[in-house]
């Protein structure tokens, strides 16, 4: 993290990072495991990974209270059990079909095709996530679901919108609380 000024950068030994010198730790970095409690930072995820890591070495800790780390793909990245069984994040299938028409607040979605979906599913409709409660009522392609889950909110859709069939059983979100942030996983 640059900060506002060099004054609130973390000063490291001087190094060639991307062919250009410098003595201020990169924003974008990868992480090296020394032990349960420690942590270093590579500049590649090549450098990470030799039987040697090749890391930075850091000379100050900059000044102020923003620097944070932040994974990239969390869900990923992370393990979660219940009971001593392991769950999966939520990721995308193969399996799709479209909406039917402009859906604003209906449960019962107009699709174009219901083939492989079943009750207890999950789907995401752009951004919304919503957890399939039956298939076909009243016509052979409708999807009862219930919406708005998983951390998601409620968001009109327009017509031919791509429905995803979705696998895995959590999903991890970044919640603003005060000036910090925390992670939040919800669970199906």
């Amino acid at each position: 993290y640059t900060g506002a000024t060099s004054l609130n950068a973390v000063g490291i030994q001087a190094t060639s990072v991307g062919g250009v010198s410098t003595d201020k730790l990169p924003t974008e970095l990868y992480v090296v495991k020394i032990s349960a409690s420690a942590l270093r930072f590579a500049e590649t995820a090549a450098k990470a990974l030799l039987a040697t890591p090749e890391v930075f070495q850091l000379d100050s800790v900059g000044i102020g209270t923003s620097h944070h780390i932040t994974a990239t793909d969390q869900a990923s990245k992370s393990l979660v059990t219940l009971d001593n069984m392991i769950q999966s994040p939520l990721a995308g299938t193969a399996v799709t079909t479209a909406l039917g028409s402009n859906i604003v607040f209906e449960q019962n979605l107009p699709v174009i095709g219901i083939t492989s979906f079943a009750a207890g599913d999950t789907v995401q409709i752009e951004d919304e996530i919503c957890k399939v409660l039956s298939i076909g009522i009243g016509s052979e392609k409708i999807i009862q679901v219930l919406r708005a889950q998983m951390g998601t909110t409620l968001d009109s859709h327009s017509g031919a919108s791509v429905v995803t069939k979705l696998s895995g059983n959590y999903n991890i979100l970044e919640i603003p609380y005060t000036s910090l942030k925390h992670l939040l996983v919800i669970l199906l």
